[in-house]
């Protein structure tokens, strides 16, 4: 869902319709994830925006890969 909210320049009404989500919803959801980075999304947007693009491509895997 954070992909889709950063591709909808953190639009939770655009993200909502999109994701079949509440507005209400998604904030709520960009909000705990902001409560476990520890700092609003867009205070670090390219490492969010990396982490994101590697979950897309590698899936979650490759959190729990060995290096």
């Amino acid at each position: 869902m954070a992909i889709r909210w950063r591709a909808n320049a953190g639009n939770a009404d655009a993200t909502g319709r999109e994701l079949r989500l509440h507005r209400n919803t998604v904030r709520h959801r960009i909000h705990q994830a902001e409560v476990l980075l520890g700092h609003p999304i867009d205070q670090r947007r390219m490492y969010v925006e990396l982490a994101l693009h590697c979950l897309e491509v590698y899936g979650s895997d490759f959190l729990t890969a060995n290096p």
